[in-house]
């Protein structure tokens, strides 16, 4: 995948970014959507990315983002503690 991955602008409270302006490397993210997608046994819904509260990478499976909020995440706290992503 090449080009621009930066999330789209909703207006729904995530402030977003282009995986460069938070020290990401926009190849390897772009990798982790296709890379779940061809692994059936994930059943992954969605894949997102957020570092410092910023969103910089978003690939949904089956439908797009449709609020702040509304979902959870298990490994959400996971996520926010580590230090390098």
């Amino acid at each position: 995948m090449s080009g621009d991955i930066t999330p789209s602008e909703l207006g729904d409270g995530w402030p977003i970014a282009a995986p460069y302006q938070q020290g990401m490397d926009a190849t390897k993210l772009s990798a982790i959507g296709p890379r779940f997608a061809g692994w059936p046994k994930a059943c992954a819904h969605a894949v997102v990315v957020a570092r410092h509260g910023t969103l910089v990478y978003e690939h949904y499976f089956f439908r797009a983002r449709i609020g702040a909020g509304r979902h959870r995440s298990a490994t959400s706290s996971l996520v926010r503690r580590s230090s390098t992503i």
